[in-house]
């Protein structure tokens, strides 16, 4: 007879089916559903601070062509109105930053304490058969990317997308597009000539563009695996620093404290590794996209530079279109990077999930009811066990503990004495044979209120961080 080992390897460890990336994105939304409303809200702020971001740039071209032609009233109106604007800004972008920061803490505290939770009712061989230090990776890690994922990325998503999108709009349809708006609230702006038309070159550079977002989703799937393979080694590193520092004294007992060392520096450098790997393929999508979008935007200014030379265009109107193409530009590289990062998020979210979805396979049968208070016989009955489903630990034992009776297990080291002790407070299930306390069947009655019976004297003491009293009196909290 054996006892079960505390860990399995890595690579021994089993792992859940890979779900659909659809599936995953769908799980992600989920935590995000109890704030809909606030996230509604940050939407509609993002919504309004892209709109003001793209008034900008004819504005400032409408104050350029003021001062060139010294019309002093209307250089004074806009001047005000981007004050305006401005202020407006900033209180937008007060209510968005300051509620995306409450949603993702709170989908942060949520999701541990649902994680967490979890882990409490999972039974004892899941802890025996995974490290410490790589749950509480997964518990904090990433956790923390996760919501990045459903909060900042989002939120930074959809206003890149409508800033791109607007931004279009005005360059297709001129800046009188803005001007005219203005004029629609009685500001007195004037409207510029409507002679020019960028759609055709526009088409081009928007052609050039195109492949821009394609460079982030061809690289996802890359991504999203060193994502896993970092985070694995990260939860590798925790867990390794886990042991040395819990198990300190049989460390230096042993004088193992540079083998220790080893060990932490070794996984270290593995997971720079990944990281250094991930890094070069994220330097070449964000490198690819800045160099096509600097081909497209030369592209289009030098052709709005001959206009201007031919005296088609104003200085103003061409200041419009330098800055749009600046503003524009960013939310070309933005969404690349914000698909990149979504990728990494669901690297993390894969590992957070696989821990949520762990069967509880210790549970109570449906109406189960609460043992009453017992005087404590024991009867093992033709007991059949086994950790693994393979070697049988036990074979239909048989023995009673009588009440008022002292008990002695005794056998070599592997025997099966601490299975049979882990077996009574149901910390396993038996595969065959029952378990019976005052003639109950230990399946049939609730857990708790079994173990709330049943006094366990570990051999090692374990002191958790609270008074003396509260240590005593744990198990009545």
């Amino acid at each position: 007879m054996r006892e079960p080992r505390n860990y399995k390897q890595d690579s021994d460890r089993p792992h859940s089916k890979v779900k659909p990336t659809r599936y995953r994105i769908g799980r992600l939304l989920e935590l995000a559903r109890p704030y809909w409303w606030q996230l509604t809200i940050i939407l509609l702020a993002a919504s309004l601070s892209s709109a003001l971001t793209i008034a900008y740039p004819a504005l400032t071209g409408q104050i350029i062509d003021s001062a060139v032609s010294k019309n002093v009233s209307e250089l004074h109106t806009i001047i005000f109105l981007l004050l305006g604007l401005g202020v407006a800004q900033a209180i937008i972008n007060f209510v968005q930053n300051y509620w995306m920061t409450n949603i993702g803490e709170k989908v942060v505290i949520e999701l541990r304490i649902r994680l967490f939770s979890h882990l409490q009712k999972l039974p004892l061989s899941f802890f025996q058969e995974n490290r410490t230090g790589e749950l509480l990776s997964r518990l904090t890690n990433d956790v923390s990317l996760i919501r990045a994922a459903i909060t900042n990325n989002l939120i930074s998503f959809v206003q890149s997308l409508l800033t791109l999108i607007l931004g279009l709009i005005v360059i297709i349809g001129g800046p009188n597009t803005i001007l005219a708006a203005a004029r629609q609230f009685n500001i007195n702006v004037a409207l510029v000539p409507s002679s020019v038309s960028f759609g055709p070159t526009l088409l081009i550079t928007a052609l050039i563009l195109f492949p821009v977002a394609f460079l982030p989703i061809i690289a996802s799937r890359s991504l999203r695996r060193f994502t896993k393979q970092e985070l694995t080694k990260l939860s590798e590193a925790t867990a390794s620093s886990e042991e040395a520092i819990s198990n300190a004294k049989i460390v230096k007992a042993f004088t193992r404290e540079d083998y220790e060392i080893e060990r932490y520096n070794t996984i270290a450098w593995q997971q720079f590794g990944i990281v250094r790997k991930r890094s070069r393929l994220q330097s070449l999508v964000q490198g690819g996209t800045g160099l096509i979008s600097s081909a497209g935007i030369a592209i289009f200014l030098w052709y709005a530079g001959s206009a201007v030379l031919s005296g088609s265009l104003t200085i103003g109107i061409l200041a419009t279109i330098v800055i749009y193409f600046g503003i524009l530009s960013q939310p070309f590289i933005n969404l690349g990077n914000l698909y990149a990062q979504f990728q990494t998020a669901l690297g993390a979210a894969e590992r957070v999930f696989e821990l949520l979805d762990q069967p509880v396979t210790i549970a109570d049968e449906p109406g189960a009811p609460a043992l009453p208070p017992i005087a404590g016989d024991v009867r093992f009955e033709q007991v059949q066990f086994s950790y693994d489903a393979q070697t049988t630990v036990l074979h239909d034992l048989t023995f009673e503990a009588e009440q008022g009776k002292v008990i002695a297990l005794v056998g070599p080291s592997g025997a099966g004495k601490t299975t049979i002790a882990n077996l009574i407070p149901r910390f396993f299930d038996v595969q065959g044979g029952r378990i019976t306390v005052d003639g109950y069947d230990i399946r049939s009655v609730q857990a708790k209120s079994l173990r709330e019976q049943i006094g366990i004297v570990l051999q090692e003491p374990v002191l958790f961080g609270a008074t003396i009293r509260e240590n005593i009196a744990y198990g009545r909290l």
